[in-house]
């Protein structure tokens, strides 16, 4: 009888733990979404396909999840640096970055122009 306890126990929190970090990054309306400004110091590329972008005098990085495969192009990400953007990104929390140093990029406007938008709210 203690041993069904337990395993439904384990079982929960396995579930639980489960949820808390494969849950989805939320797709916000860009009002919701909390905003940065800076120039871009470093623009880079990893394995997933992912672009991710440095701002002096910012310890974060901002990433577009598979941005080489949602239509921004690597010379579009990197004629970046050097330049002022605005980045827009949800507020969330997540187990596997308890610091919240890298960040889910949600929107970046380079120059006052939109290189990338996921944002719920945008125009079709």
């Amino acid at each position: 009888m203690k041993f069904k306890h337990f395993a439904l126990a384990f079982g929960v929190v396995v579930v639980a733990l489960a949820v808390l970090f494969l849950r989805p990054v939320p797709i916000l309306p860009e009002a919701e979404c909390h905003a940065v400004e800076g120039t871009v110091s470093e623009v880079y590329f990893n394995s997933g396909n992912d672009i991710v972008f440095k701002l002096v005098d910012n310890k974060l990085r901002y990433y577009i999840n598979r941005g080489t495969e949602r239509g921004v192009a690597k010379e579009d990400a990197l004629a970046c640096i050097g330049k002022d953007v605005t980045i827009k990104y949800p507020p969330y929390w997540t187990p596997l970055d308890p610091d919240n140093t890298v960040r889910h990029l949600s929107k970046i406007y380079v120059e006052n122009e939109v290189l990338f938008d996921e944002c719920r709210d945008k125009k079709n």
